[in-house]
């Protein structure tokens, strides 16, 4: 099929089937998949390239020179363009696919507002879940069996999607972080969130994510330990509250806009899915000019490979 989906959505046969049967030609559709590449095409070239320079430096700076705030700020552009680059991915995947008259599901759906892990694994890298639910977690007996066989299940399903993502020992503990805090979330933190305010709930699961998200970015335990504790304020080197990232005006304001598009529904930034379209014209517009911005700096050579291509 084109396009050929490399890195995800994972697309089942029987999601395509009617599609693939019966394909009509649909004008609404392709302007909707237009539109929704050139979405992708723009979170990728815009935020998700732009806070990669930001989290590059941040982590290959010695940690003698890096700062609270340096760590802070890297782990913050890191957790962006992860999102930005896969979620922008998966906007041109879809795009791509309706262009051609096929209608593929979400992958993502405002995964950093959730308020707790398990929510966030309902909408973050939406087919993965969906996949290691259905063929792995629930073969294994999913919830249907005693609770240390639950959490026997949970720890298995995230040790794999860590070896999913790579041979390292980086993305196992990441996949361990995730599958603990699961665990722990059955056994009692679930219900202490579910009493809290949701603004809590919701820091506390960001908070989560972001350090995770060091662990899968560092190249060894050892650097996401060092990174991790100049985070957390737990080093030796000297607190202080100076940047040594060379931050411009626009790339502060392109960090502060990827937040604030990161922390609302999807439908607002998607223009719906393919089987709900809401794409506007107001919205088609602005992002073809914004387009012809990205196009302007891929062509004055601006770094811009896929960073999930090396999962």
């Amino acid at each position: 099929m084109f396009p050929h989906l490399v890195a995800g959505p994972i697309v089942r046969y029987a999601d395509l089937y009617n599609d693939i049967e019966s394909r009509k030609r649909d004008y609404d559709l392709f302007c909707y998949g237009v539109g929704r590449f050139l979405l992708g095409l723009n979170k990728k070239i815009l935020i998700a390239n732009t806070m990669a320079n930001v989290a590059d430096f941040a982590f290959s700076i010695s940690p003698d020179i890096r700062t609270f705030s340096d760590a802070w700020l890297g782990a913050i552009a890191y957790s962006l363009q992860i999102y930005f680059d896969f979620s922008g991915y998966s906007d041109m995947a879809i795009g791509l696919a309706a262009m051609a008259g096929i209608k593929i599901k979400e992958n993502f759906n405002a995964p950093y507002l959730s308020c707790s892990i398990k929510e966030f694994w309902r909408r973050w890298h939406i087919s993965l879940s969906s996949w290691f639910r259905d063929y792995v977690y629930i073969p294994l007996g999913g919830s249907r069996c005693s609770k240390v066989k639950i959490y026997r299940n949970l720890l298995a399903v995230f040790i794999l999607c860590g070896f999913w993502h790579g041979a390292q020992w980086t993305f196992l503990v990441w996949g361990l972080i995730h599958g603990c805090l699961l665990i722990l979330e059955r056994l009692f933190l679930d219900a202490i969130l579910q009493k809290l305010p949701s603004i809590i709930s919701r820091c506390y699961c960001l908070f989560a994510i972001v350090i995770a998200w060091v662990v899968f970015r560092s190249d060894s335990l050892t650097f996401a330990w060092t990174y991790i504790k100049q985070m957390l304020m737990l080093s030796n080197v000297e607190y202080t509250s100076a940047v040594n990232i060379p931050m411009k005006g626009m790339t502060y304001f392109v960090m502060l806009l990827g937040i604030f598009i990161s922390l609302h529904p999807l439908k607002i930034f998607s223009g719906g899915t393919p089987f709900n379209r809401e794409f506007s014209d107001l919205n088609f517009i602005l992002q073809i000019i914004l387009a012809v911005i990205s196009i302007s700096v891929l062509y004055l050579g601006a770094r811009n490979p896929f960073i999930y291509f090396n999962f």
